[in-house]
């Protein structure tokens, strides 16, 4: 299984522990069951390994003020573990006990099935994950709030006069768990404003203006601060009516890695299930509203 690089060791060998427990627990309990079974059996066999990453990565997360392991950049990396841990144990233990292929790979990356992600979402311990993710992030929010107040405190003030706290409540997007209103793809519009900022739309209604940074898109290498490769294929969508021809993505490896993470990010963001971006034969990857309108769309304002 892939793990994040400052994961720590220890906490991996609980997890890799955890899996070999998960593993051989399958391969008693799919005998004599019939192949619906079976991909149950799966399932639950995958969240117990992912929850036990999760509680690790989330008592990780209390204990440290590094932002790669804040809000959507601690849900991307759970949700990535995920979809490790379900092509790991499938090559490892599933496949040769007749289980269904849960996962495709389609030269951008791979990615779940949407009826394998709606089994997953539907399972108990999605919601044991959404429930440990939640207590991780309240404890982040009321250690920022506790330094924001030690810092006003040492200015001898409470900030800016008449500043305001915005809950998200009116857009629905500000908080980091927006996707569970239960949005889909085509309720979203992406409207570049600048190279760098963007507004959402949430069926068609104006909603939050937020940068590349924002939506987890910044390039951490170096000192930071700049957009980087996923962001940069969004801009070009953006300009080309939300479609990335095929003619320039056969055979780059680097345009379909940058493809996969611009899925990842956006799911990451928006909390939404499904495929942002779908590659079409003889088009490319099309987020246009055609042929298929059930997709998120992406365009340039006219700032742009």
């Amino acid at each position: 299984m892939t793990y994040p690089s400052e994961f720590p060791q220890n906490s991996r060998a609980e997890v890799e522990a955890e899996a070999i427990r998960a593993y051989t627990a399958l391969e008693q309990n799919v005998r004599g069951t019939e192949s619906w079974q079976r991909d149950v059996l799966f399932i639950r066999c995958v969240m117990r390994v992912f929850l036990a990453f999760v509680r690790k990565a989330c008592e990780f997360a209390k204990k440290n003020n590094d932002p790669a392991w804040s809000d959507r950049e601690l849900d991307q990396r759970c949700r990535d573990f995920l979809l490790s841990v379900v092509i790991d144990a499938w090559q490892d233990t599933g496949q040769g006990l007749g289980i269904s292929r849960m996962f495709s790979y389609r030269g951008c990356g791979y990615s779940l099935y949407d009826d394998a992600r709606r089994k997953v979402e539907d399972s108990p311990e999605w919601k044991q994950y959404r429930d440990l993710l939640l207590d991780a992030l309240d404890v982040q929010a009321a250690r920022t709030a506790d330094e924001i107040g030690e810092e006003s405190a040492l200015r001898g003030g409470d900030g800016p006069e008449g500043r305001s706290v915005d809950d998200g409540t009116e857009s629905g997007l500000t908080a980091p768990l927006a996707g569970v209103e239960k949005l889909a793809w085509e309720d979203i519009e992406i409207r570049f404003t600048s190279e760098h900022h963007v507004q959402i739309f949430v069926r068609d209604r104006p909603g939050d203006s937020v940068n590349f940074a924002d939506m987890g898109f910044e390039d951490r290498r170096g000192v930071g601060g700049k957009p980087n490769r996923a962001w940069a294929l969004l801009v070009a969508l953006s300009q080309n009516d939300g479609i990335h021809p095929a003619a320039k993505v056969s055979g780059d490896q680097s345009t379909q890695k940058r493809a996969q993470e611009l899925r990842d990010r956006l799911g990451g963001y928006f909390r939404i299930a499904g495929d942002p971006l779908p590659f079409l034969e003889g088009t490319g990857y099309n987020s246009s509203s055609t042929p298929c309108p059930r997709k998120l769309r992406i365009s340039k304002g006219l700032q742009l």
